[in-house]
């Protein structure tokens, strides 16, 4: 997946500096959730430092702003200045090509980055406020010397929000493996924290594509519900209400097999996971997690396999 920071969205949309560094935090943001489906470095115009922000307060004047966090600064330094520049990739790729943005008055953008983003099969990151980029697609007319003009809609995202819904509908569709699920679990569920157990619990397992999907069901409740909590939105947590079935395991259950339900978290502690979510079906797993607390503000999730041991009356 490549990524295109569009050089044309920075149109000095800011009424004021406070402003064009409210919009600059989230294009960043955006721009760091979007690496997280690429290894390829972000490309842009080479000519994307002159673009303005706001009033007298150019992509130049933001980097050189000692009020900014260097370390922010220098994040959107090296997009700036290290390339890949977009105007060396049609060079290398392409003699002749024409590319339309198509809006009230249609505009030549052969030259920029909207162009690349559909000659190169990549998305567009803009900065909010752009007028003529406020939308989640971008239409345009492209061709090559001697070919017909094609249509096409470029993926366009301006806000964290927006691209973090993307990221994570990318990563579902893709998923197909426990390693997946494994490697790209931070991008999925922000919001939970996996103890290293469960690595070697999916390896082991190595569930079908249909069981996977129903663990990923119910890891995104979990992960929706635990965002809700930090939000503010849940004042009182009652995790049966999750939207998938769980349960704390009995008190008889958790003193006589407490020990199969206990893990090392990444802080160093072992903890007794007693709530749990079931996935029944022709396999019957479960999920076993621990609730926030003081000394944690995540899900852990230290177990996900086949039915344990419960104590019965028999």
């Amino acid at each position: 997946m490549n990524i295109f920071l569009n050089e044309l969205s920075f149109c000095g949309q800011a009424s004021n500096k406070y402003q064009g560094a409210k919009l600059m935090s989230d294009m960043l943001k955006v721009l760091k959730i979007l690496q997280t489906i690429s290894n390829e470095p972000i490309a842009t115009s080479n000519i994307l430092w002159k673009r303005e922000i706001g009033p007298q307060y150019s992509v130049r004047d933001y980097i050189y702003d000692r009020n900014i966090d260097q370390a922010v600064r220098n994040y959107f330094q090296i997009i700036t200045t290290k390339g890949p520049y977009i105007e060396y990739l049609f060079g290398q790729s392409f003699n002749e090509h024409k590319c339309y943005l198509q809006n009230e008055n249609i505009l030549d953008v052969s030259w920029t980055s909207v162009a690349a983003a559909f000659f190169f099969d990549g998305i567009l990151a803009s900065l909010k406020g752009a007028p003529q980029f406020a939308s989640e697609t971008i239409n345009v007319f492209c061709c090559l010397k001697g070919d017909e003009r094609q249509e096409a809609d470029i993926i366009n995202l301006y806000n964290p929000d927006q691209a973090d819904s993307f990221v994570r509908n990318f990563l579902r569709q893709n998923l197909n493996s426990w390693e997946n699920l494994w490697h790209n679990r931070d991008a999925l569920f922000p919001e939970i924290t996996f103890c290293e157990e469960v690595k070697s619990q999916l390896q082991s397992s190595n569930y079908s594509p249909l069981v996977l999907r129903n663990i990923i069901r119910h890891l995104e409740c979990m992960n929706k519900y635990m965002k809700s909590i930090r939000s503010g939105e849940i004042k009182a947590p009652n995790y049966t209400q999750m939207g998938i079935e769980a349960s704390q395991e009995s008190e008889i259950t958790l003193k006589h097999y407490g020990h199969l339900r206990t893990f090392k978290c990444p802080d160093g502690k072992k903890r007794v996971f007693s709530w749990h979510s079931k996935i029944k079906g022709k396999v019957n797993l479960r999920i076993y997690f621990y609730p926030p607390d003081k000394e944690n503000e995540h899900f852990l999730i230290g177990y996900i396999g086949r039915h344990l041991p419960v104590w019965t009356e028999k």
